[in-house]
């Protein structure tokens, strides 16, 4: 099982206001990242009413430690993604690619790829600040 970590900023607010934290190949490991990133990590410690959410991916991650993600999305006029779309992760590139071809058939997106995940890799280590 891969662990999908996201924080969304404002609680209720929807995908367009998370972001993935990282993807990780335990619940312990997905908790700790959690935990630590509240505590001490800008952004995250300073937005105590923010959700997290995790979502299991019934997939296991190849010895490379790599997995890959279908996504998309199209632009607002206020410069913001809207439209989101995500597909299963994948543990298998070419698994990523039919997908990404079946969904380009279904869907128009102004992006539309594969992204590759390394997993228990923590994508926000510095935190972030508000704008």
């Amino acid at each position: 099982m891969i662990w999908q970590l996201t924080f969304f900023k404002t609680p209720g607010a929807g995908r367009a206001d998370g972001f993935d934290v990282g993807y990780f190949d335990s619940l312990d490991e997905a908790e700790a990242v959690r935990t630590g990133y509240m505590a001490s990590l800008p952004g995250f410690r300073d937005n105590p009413e923010g959700t997290w959410e995790l979502t299991g991916n019934a997939v296991s991650a190849p010895a490379d430690g790599i997995v890959w993600r279908v996504c998309g999305f199209n632009w607002a006029e206020d410069g913001t993604e809207r439209d989101l779309l995500y597909s299963p992760v994948f543990a298998d590139k070419d698994a990523a690619e039919a997908c990404l071809a079946a969904l380009q058939e279904r869907y128009q997106r102004d992006h539309l790829g594969i992204s590759r995940i390394q997993v228990n890799q923590r994508w926000w280590a510095e935190g972030f600040t508000e704008n």
